[in-house]
C-alpha cells in the first residue's frame, strides 16, 4: 500500500502521523508526545488519508 505524508496511521497500538517516506518500503512516524520511529510501511495500518 502506498501511504503519503501526514496520513494517519496505527502501529504498535499507538496512532502516528507519517512524517518522511524513505523508499516504498520504510517510513518514519511522528506522534502526538514527539516520539519518532521508523517502520516498515507493511506493518502499518492506515487510520486516515491525507
Amino acid at each position: 500500500m502506498k501511504y503519503n505524508l501526514g496520513d494517519i496511521v496505527e502501529y504498535e497500538d499507538e496512532l502516528y502521523t507519517i512524517f518522511w517516506i524513505y523508499d516504498s518500503e520504510y517510513v518514519e512516524l511522528n506522534s502526538d508526545e514527539k516520539k519518532c520511529v521508523l517502520a516498515k510501511a507493511e506493518e502499518l495500518r492506515l487510520v486516515k488519508s491525507k
